[in-house]
């Protein structure tokens, strides 16, 4: 996170997404918008593979500070400005990763009705224990990645989550002077100042949220031509500088309604099973057990309608998971009024929930255990994954961090409750040997794999072929360290038939 400029030399081995680091990422992605810049956007694209791979824990919700020389965690804690993270994300086209990495910080501010400095996930789990540093000066982060949600999303949670804010701004932050934060959040002890961001920042992006109609929404947005500085100021290209710049490229992609990067190369296959086997149909596909278990914690009836009195954040099985894994450090503290987290009051559930709140069920949150491989050597993780609609494509298996969930009989796993019959029932994909339990690969560099998804790797260097790590089927499946996985295969004719050098 810090250099000395004059000696060019690193004076620490911390790397993550908040304070003291948290513009360069932003200057990567926007310089190469601005710019026109595909050195910069190599340069956003690695170090996005990057926090992708080795900094996210805690079933991907958290994103935590590593050492970069051992690619261990050092720090469980998180600060408010890394709240940032969702916004860039949508920037760059990730919605569905975007909204998970925002749902955290949604967490943190049911909790506290702010955004500690910074929160921590191993204290000794108190009020104490959990505020790393205890201050929250009104910081634009968390509604800034709340109104770049919105513009992509359209989802009235992020109306919900502004209007809490705004309402917390004039209940508790009011001053005879103007805004003032909290200096100890722990106590409720106010700041004797307001920060120059809460006016640029925060009440700006507050303000768009709701707007409709202003130059930025009605103009800017419509012809894809303006940024936002880390700072929260526009940026947009006159019509005569864009025609100096390939209209191919950045300006001319929406970034914000694909979950694709916006340096589309190559166009989407569709079913990578229907481009293999043309002869055959979908349902010839080979596909994993369907779920068999109810939905987890917080299962909600879906309304009928696909409209903007839906909110697609409500229909997540898994919006609960957070407050279940983080319940320890979750502590709101005692002078504040019991409240009602956002996405649960009464108002908006009724109008966007779909359903009435008694109909919630608590279910047990799937706890599986998942092992992490590291196939070196290591760059970043600069290996492609290709999203080809129901399958993935991996060209090699270098240079990867790969995840599986270990699948036992008569546990809960994402599969459902499998029996020994059900479990030994994938033996003729490795050799007909006997099986006691799988593995499911369940993300590839920090990107999830769906429950019913595989896999397809292209080639397979043979030094990695040994018998103490990697063996490889005659049905072309893998098995690493003696674990079969049921949903990562070997395809060795796709490079011929894809171009799978190309980047998605």
């Amino acid at each position: 996170m810090t250099i000395d400029p004059l000696e060019s030399k690193w004076l620490d081995n911390v790397s993550g997404i908040g304070a003291s680091i948290d513009s360069f990422y932003e200057y990567a992605l926007k310089g190469a918008i601005l710019f026109d810049d595909e050195d910069l956007f190599n340069v956003w694209n690695i170090a996005y593979n990057s926090v992708q791979s080795n900094m996210k824990t805690f079933n991907d919700y958290l994103t935590v500070n590593v050492d970069v020389t051992s690619g261990k965690n050092r720090a469980y804690w998180i600060d408010s400005l890394s709240a940032f993270w969702p916004g860039l994300q949508v920037l760059a086209g990730h919605i569905k990763p975007a909204v998970k990495s925002h749902l955290v910080y949604l967490k943190i501010w049911n909790c506290f009705q702010s955004i500690p400095e910074r929160w921590s996930i191993n204290g000794d789990f108190t009020i104490e224990g959990s505020m790393a540093l205890e201050w929250y000066p009104l910081r634009p982060e968390f509604i800034e990645s709340t109104y770049h949600l919105y513009r992509s999303t359209r989802d009235p949670i992020y109306l919900a989550i502004g209007q809490d804010l705004l309402m917390k701004l004039r209940s508790m932050f009011l001053c005879p002077c103007g805004l003032c934060g909290f200096q100890d959040i722990r106590s409720g002890i106010r700041q004797d100042r307001m920060e120059s961001f809460v006016l640029s920042e925060t009440l700006k992006y507050l303000y768009l949220l709701f707007d409709e109609n202003n130059y930025i929404h009605n103009v800017l947005e419509k012809q894809n031509n303006m940024i936002f500085s880390t700072e929260g100021h526009p940026f947009w290209l006159a019509t005569h500088n864009r025609s100096l710049n390939d209209p191919a490229q950045y300006f001319t992609t929406s970034p914000l309604l694909t979950e694709h990067k916006f340096l589309d190369r190559i166009p989407l296959l569709g079913t990578l099973w229907n481009r293999l086997y043309p002869e055959k149909t979908t349902n010839d596909r080979p596909t994993l057990p369907s779920l068999s278990l109810p939905h987890s914690s917080c299962e909600f009836v879906a309304r009928n309608t696909d409209t903007f009195l839906s909110s697609h954040l409500l229909q997540d099985p898994t919006i609960c998971h957070i407050d279940k894994i983080f319940e320890k450090s979750l502590i709101t503290p005692p002078y504040m009024n019991s409240t009602t987290a956002i996405e649960f009051q009464d108002n908006f559930y009724h109008n966007y929930g779909g359903a009435n709140k008694d109909s919630l069920t608590s279910t047990p949150i799937l706890e599986t255990e998942v092992v992490t491989y590291r196939i070196d050597p290591f760059f970043g993780g600069q290996n492609t994954l290709m999203d080809f609609g129901l399958d993935f494509v991996i060209p090699t298996i270098r240079d990867l961090r790969l995840s599986f969930e270990i699948i036992k009989p008569f546990e809960t796993s994402s599969l459902g409750l499998l029996d020994n019959a059900a479990i030994d029932a994938f033996s003729p994909l490795f050799d007909n040997r006997h099986l006691d339990y799988v593995t499911k690969l369940v993300s590839i560099n920090g990107v999830d794999i769906p429950t019913n998804s595989n896999v397809y790797c292209v080639k397979v260097s043979p030094s990695l072929i040994k018998s103490d790590q990697i063996r490889i089927s005659t049905k072309g499946y893998f098995t690493f360290d003696n674990n079969p996985v049921i949903n990562l295969i070997v395809y060795t004719d796709l490079d011929q038939d894809f171009g799978v050098s190309s980047v998605v």
